[in-house]
């Protein structure tokens, strides 16, 4: 996760090169996680570990439809 790269587009587009429907996404925590995968940082990353981490929580807030 640290050396994830977060330098990802906030949105994008596929087209159906068949139809010509258009598919838009928009990028979010939940879509990408932590970045885009950096082998070259992740292999020379010499940082250590000295304590535990724990992963996040996300709840669902129905009256807000989200976060």
């Amino acid at each position: 996760m640290k050396t994830a790269s977060k330098t990802f587009p906030l949105t994008s587009i596929a087209v159906d090169s068949n139809t010509g429907k258009v598919y838009p996404s928009t990028y979010d925590m939940f879509t990408v996680g932590a970045g885009y995968l950096d082998i070259r940082a992740a292999l020379y990353n010499r940082d250590g570990a000295y304590d535990f981490a724990l992963s996040p929580v996300a709840y669902w807030n129905p009256v807000r439809r989200g976060g």
